[in-house]
Order: C-alpha cells, then sequence, then structure tokens
C-alpha cells in the first residue's frame, strides 16, 4: 500500500500487510481495555490479568477485522477480480481490489462475504463465552475477552451496515440501486452521498462528546467520521476516473520517446545522470538492445549507499520482465492496475515483442486532467 506498511504472510495468495500506524491503535486500545474497561466490568482481578485481557482482546479485535476482509478478497478472487492485498491500519483494515466489480450481483457477492463473516464471528464468541463462563480468575479472565470480542464484532457488523460507502451498508446500497437502474455512476454517487452524511453525523457527534468531557471518546468519533466522508468523496472520485478513461487505450496516452539505461551503469551514474537530471521515479534498463527490466528510486534506496560506484543497475533493476510490460493496445485502466500491483510508476510498451513507447502515471493523469477540463 505504502512505504510504511510491513508484509506479514499470505492467505490464498493474499498478501497481508500491516500499516505502522496499526502499532498505535493496537496499544490505544490495549491501554484502554487494560486501564479503564476490563477493571470496571470484571472487579477484584490483578492488574497483569487486565494487561493480558486488554493485549489479547486487541490482538483478536485485529485478527476479526483480517478474516472481516479476507472473505471480501476471497470473494473478488473467485470473481476474478485482482487483489493487490489486505493492510491493517489505523481505522482497521482495507481490501485493495484493483477494479470495481463488473456488476450489481458481483459487487452484493462480495460485500456480504466480508460483511455476514461478522455476524458469524459475533454468535461464534458468545457461544464459546456460555460454554468458557467459570469462577476462577482465569476462566473469569478468558469469559470476559471472549465475551468482549463477541460485542465488537457484531457492533462491528451493526456500523459496516449503515448505507454509506466505504462501508458494506454502501455497497448493497450501491449494488441495489445499480440492479434496478442499471446505472453505476448514479448508484455510486447515491451511496457516496449518504456515506458523506453519516461522516458529518459522526463528526458532529464527536465535537459534542467533547464538550461533554469524554475527549477519548469524542476524537474518536471525529477521526471515524473524517475518515468514513473521504472514504465516500473517494469512491466516487474514484468511479468518475474510471468511467473518464474507459476505452482509452495505451498507445493514446505513451511516450514514444523512451529514455533508457544501459545495464551496466553504475547506481551512482544512474542516480546523477538520470534521476536527478530528468525527474523520472523510473527507467527501463537495455541490455544489448534488449529489455532487461526497470531500476526505480526504491530499488536504489535499498541499496547501501557505499555501493552505489561498484554496482550495475542491472544488479538491482526489476527483472521480471514479462510482468512489467504493456501491449500498446491494452486499455488504460489494466495499465494502472499493473501498476499499483507491481508498486512501480511506469511500464514499457511492446508491439510485436519491441518495445515501442513508455506509459506512466503522470500520463494517465495528464489525459484524466485534460478529458475532465473538457467536460468528458
Amino acid at each position: 500500500m505504502t512505504d510504511r506498511s510491513v508484509p506479514l504472510f499470505k492467505v490464498f495468495g493474499i498478501q497481508i500487510r500491516l500499516d505502522l500506524t496499526w502499532f498505535i491503535i493496537f496499544a490505544l486500545v490495549t491501554w484502554s481495555l487494560a486501564s479503564s474497561y476490563f477493571p470496571m466490568v470484571y472487579r477484584n482481578l490483578d492488574t497483569l490479568t487486565y494487561w493480558l485481557m486488554g493485549a489479547t482482546a486487541s490482538l483478536m479485535l485485529f485478527v476479526s477485522v483480517l478474516v472481516h476482509e479476507l472473505g471480501h478478497s476471497y470473494a473478488a478472487k473467485r470473481l476474478n477480480i485482482p487483489v493487490r492485498g489486505i493492510t491493517l491500519f489505523l481505522f482497521g483494515g482495507v481490501s485493495e481490489t484493483l477494479e470495481e466489480p463488473r456488476s450489481a450481483v458481483a459487487e452484493l457477492i462480495m460485500t456480504v462475504s466480508g460483511w455476514g463473516i461478522s455476524a458469524l464471528l459475533a454468535l461464534v464468541f458468545f457461544v464459546a463465552a456460555k460454554f468458557l463462563k467459570g469462577t476462577t480468575d482465569t476462566a473469569i479472565a478468558i469469559f470476559a475477552t471472549v465475551r468482549y470480542i463477541g460485542w465488537i464484532n457484531l457492533l462491528l457488523f451493526v456500523f459496516n451496515g449503515l448505507p454509506g460507502l466505504p462501508l458494506d451498508g454502501g455497497r448493497l446500497l450501491r449494488a441495489a440501486i445499480w440492479y434496478f437502474s442499471g446505472n453505476i455512476q448514479k448508484a455510486t454517487y447515491i451511496a457516496s452521498t449518504t456515506g458523506s452524511f453519516f461522516g458529518v453525523l459522526l463528526i458532529v457527534g464527536g465535537v459534542f462528546i467533547l464538550f461533554t468531557g469524554n475527549f477519548i471518546g469524542g476524537l474518536w468519533f471525529i477521526l471515524i467520521g473524517f475518515f468514513l466522508r473521504n472514504g465516500a468523496r473517494q469512491s466516487y472520485q474514484q468511479l468518475v476516473m474510471r468511467r473518464a478513461l474507459e476505452g482509452v487505450s495505451v498507445s493514446e496516452v505513451m511516450s514514444a520517446t523512451v529514455l533508457t539505461v544501459p545495464a551496466n551503469t553504475s547506481v551512482q551514474d544512474a542516480v546523477n545522470e538520470y534521476f536527478m537530471k530528468y525527474h523520472y521515479h523510473s527507467f527501463p534498463v537495455m541490455d544489448d538492445g534488449s529489455l532487461a527490466g526497470i531500476v526505480s528510486l526504491h530499488d536504489v534506496r535499498d541499496l547501501d549507499r557505499k555501493a552505489w560506484r561498484d554496482t550495475p543497475v542491472a544488479d538491482i533493476a526489476n527483472r521480471d520482465v514479462m510482468q512489467l510490460l504493456i501491449h500498446k493496445d491494452d486499455d488504460v485502466m489494466d495499465a494502472m492496475a499493473r501498476m499499483a500491483q507491481l508498486d512501480v510508476g511506469r511500464l514499457p510498451v511492446v508491439e510485436n515483442g519491441r518495445m515501442v513507447g513508455i506509459v506512466s502515471r503522470r500520463d494517465i493523469m495528464h489525459i484524466l486532467s485534460v478529458k475532465t477540463d473538457l467536460g468528458r
């Protein structure tokens, strides 16, 4: 997702990442549960037990969020929608799909596959808590933690059910309007508008809570409100962008003049003569007239600066050429999805096995800007 995220593992071939903001919320939730909630509801346990309960409950909260997002992502993969991965961050988690659902029914399947899991998890934890109830301190601690996770999953299910994007309820609303109207743009606009409305309500509610003296609670309402409002607006903007670029081929936006770096060029010379001079974030690397890969600023940054002078760019370039290539007749949105999937800013464009140009995010944003200015 970003340079701040750490890859953890893969499930069903889906990369799971942890954004650095996750540690902030993990610490805050653990502290809040251990110092306030559990001691207030379950008295007479020792301090270490409260902290173990808080840490366990906090961890299980994010496991629940991860399972919820896996439901969305697995359904997307089954529907042949590419999934870049899942990132856990400050506000929970997000599934990074590279395309919109192709139909209202597909939207419905993807949404229910994640949203329903929260309800199922709530039921499982509530039932488990009944069997774990006991009178010893250990039994009380386990019961309290499991029951809390049940309530959290129920809360996630209810909150996500609000009918506004980017929440699951908003996606269900969009699917319904899309199905009956046949107009995804209209459906997205309505669902995004309701999402923004709920975001504003949360912000106003947060300000009111602040004035009642509950600073932490009010602040969370405000932050979640801003997150919801921005997510709603981005959902509509992304759709408009996709519609504006629909049918535009790579050949229409690519640069035919390609600046390449010889494979034996040192990293130091590449930085001085290419990256600093031409202000691109990546360059194709050529070896005896053939494309050998792409070298990016990210590749350079990962190399120890002391080795720059003696290391050829071919040694650090992304050499998985077949993944990097895009055909000139491919759709521009395919190029955008490929860039996002590979985390690169430019792709070599080929025709009949020969490189004929290069397409970048900057090229695509330029054509989008022109179409927007022309009212298209």
